[in-house]
């Protein structure tokens, strides 16, 4: 487009501000269009990619070298390996959910999922646990899954939350809810801030979570009707928790903390 315009005679050149201002008064013409005109590169939709990096450390915070890593969204996959510090950074598409595979060998494989328009501009840290000598421990650190009902419930301004089932799979732990609105028909929102598992002097913070859809979110939110139950969950990553050890539950709404104590999870 420039070299269009440095090739026209000059004396069009000097009426093409006169024309443009014209437009620009009779309402035909906007400023946008003058730029896109000016910066064809910009005209159309794009999708625009932001740069996130990532830090994999093992249990002792030591960072992880070669951990091959795989970050697949709606339309695309693509790998990285860590370099000696334990990192990567690459460029993802913005207003994205991605999940993202981390293997290495002698380690526990993990999936974690996350929004780049919430983790955007962070340098975000995921730990790996290194599996035990006996490979049919390693068999049971990974596959074999702990859980029990671990049923509580408790009522809070019309809304009742029933923790149902804690689901432990390798370092994941999952306990899953049951909400009923007994009120109006209101939203409720699930944050994994101030969301907490505690054993043992040790804290866990939630990861993720989700209520109706089974779609993990840093937060979710959702509308629930009248007389109408529907189902949560939270996800805690890199926690160990022996059999029938006792467990202290803080869940953070936009409702009030919800407290589960005494709970405790067990070999099926």
């Amino acid at each position: 487009m420039m070299n269009f315009i440095n090739n026209l005679p000059k004396s069009v050149k000097i009426a093409i501000p006169f024309i443009l201002l014209g437009l620009l008064t009779a309402g035909i013409l906007t400023f946008e269009d003058i730029n896109t005109i000016s910066n064809p590169e910009i005209s159309g939709e794009e999708q625009q990619d932001i740069n996130i990096g990532f830090v994999i450390r093992d249990g002792n915070n030591n960072p992880l070298e070669n951990v091959s890593i795989s970050f697949q969204g709606k339309e695309f996959v693509t790998e990285r390996v860590t370099n000696s510090d334990g990192y990567v950074k690459l460029s993802l598409p913005d207003q994205e959910d991605v999940e993202i595979v981390m293997i290495k060998e002698g380690y526990g494989t993990k999936r974690v999922n996350f929004n780049t328009n919430i983790d955007r501009g962070k340098t975000i840290t995921y730990y790996l646990n290194r599996l035990k000598d006996d490979p049919v421990e390693n068999q049971v650190s990974i596959d074999k899954i702990v859980q029990n009902n671990c049923m509580e419930t408790t009522t809070i301004d019309y809304f009742k939350f029933s923790l149902q089932k804690c689901e432990q799979s390798g370092s994941t732990l999952i306990l899953y809810l049951d909400i009923k609105n007994l009120g109006r028909r209101r939203n409720i929102t699930l944050y994994t801030n101030q969301s907490r598992i505690i054993n043992s002097g040790n804290s866990f913070s939630a990861v993720a979570t989700y209520i109706g859809q089974p779609s993990w979110r840093k937060y979710s939110q959702e509308k629930i009707p009248n007389n109408t139950s529907i189902k949560a969950a939270f996800k805690f990553d890199d926690i160990i928790i022996d059999r029938n050890e006792t467990l202290f539950i803080e869940l953070n709404t936009s409702i009030s903390r919800l407290e589960f104590k005494n709970e405790s999870i067990s070999s099926m």
